[in-house]
């Protein structure tokens, strides 16, 4: 196939993507709008009973292990707060609408696995417990765009890992060779689409790494996703620069003794977590 087959390929199915529902683009607002009251994020969700109900199933899972079954989500809002639960809202709705095949199972896997360790990150370093999920939502979209471009051209991502694999290049410039695109080139255009906030489009379009200058999440979410790859979790298509800087700890306020530490418990912590993307 060639690279305009290709492109018209991909245009054509990012323009059928089902959009978030409207319940969801709501939370998205409310997101975005430091005006939001509780009740409004509450009304937006009772908008979507289907959502209520996946939201009270994450929140009573092995994830939260809150001590009571909780049974209404005014009950949950008080429990685990605004943010949490517009971020479970939230993500509950991207499972959906990206959706769940075999093919895609591993770039699911690796998406939790950093959406987890970008969250245990946080965690570690101290952050408050109602940003946490941010951590968390914003790793398991940051590499959205191979997802995507798995289930619209999927035979083009095995051309551009084997490319990967016979050069020893990143998966990106393999896909930019195949395809002329790549992962992040798609994941922005989703992030648009769907009118997600900023810090997701900086994260996905893998705009910025690390550094003093960048948010926490943006440092947590690149260290998160080196560390995934370095377990070869889900689906890795490259091992490059996997090793991580000084720098990289100080910027997440890290000691490489805490660092090897929760390298040990990632598995576990993806095995509570899988309830998230469980169809």
């Amino acid at each position: 196939m060639n690279h305009t087959a290709v492109k018209d390929e991909i245009d054509e199915a990012l323009a059928n993507l089902p959009p978030l529902s409207p319940a969801v683009m709501k939370i998205v607002q409310l997101a975005n709008d430091l005006s939001a009251a509780p009740r409004d994020l509450m009304n937006s969700i009772k908008l979507d009973p289907s959502l209520t109900v996946k939201i009270l199933n994450l929140v009573n899972s092995v994830y939260f292990s809150l001590p009571q079954k909780i049974t209404s989500l005014n009950r949950a809002l008080i429990l685990l707060g605004f943010n949490t639960i517009k971020n479970i809202a939230l993500s509950s709705a991207i499972v959906d609408a990206v959706g769940k095949n075999k093919a895609v199972e591993p770039f699911w896997r690796h998406l939790l696995a950093v959406g987890v360790t970008s969250k245990m990150i946080a965690e570690c370093s101290g952050q408050p417990r109602q940003v946490l999920e941010e951590y968390f939502i914003s790793g398991l979209l940051h590499d959205i765009g191979d997802m995507m471009l798995m289930r619209f051209v999927p035979e083009s991502v095995r051309a551009a890992c084997d490319l990967t694999e016979k050069k020893q290049i990143s998966f990106q410039e393999a896909c930019q060779t195949i395809m002329q695109t790549d992962g992040p080139a798609i994941g922005a255009r989703v992030i648009v689409q769907w009118k997600l906030p900023e810090i997701f489009n900086q994260i996905v379009g893998h705009r910025a790494h690390f550094g003093k200058d960048v948010s926490n999440v943006v440092n947590a979410v690149h260290l998160a996703d080196k560390l995934v790859r370095r377990q070869s979790i889900g689906f890795v298509a490259d091992k490059l620069d996997l090793e991580v800087s000084a720098q990289e700890l100080t910027f997440n306020s890290l000691q490489a003794d805490k660092l090897k530490e929760l390298e040990l418990d990632i598995i576990s912590k993806i095995d509570s977590a899988s309830v998230i993307i469980a169809g």
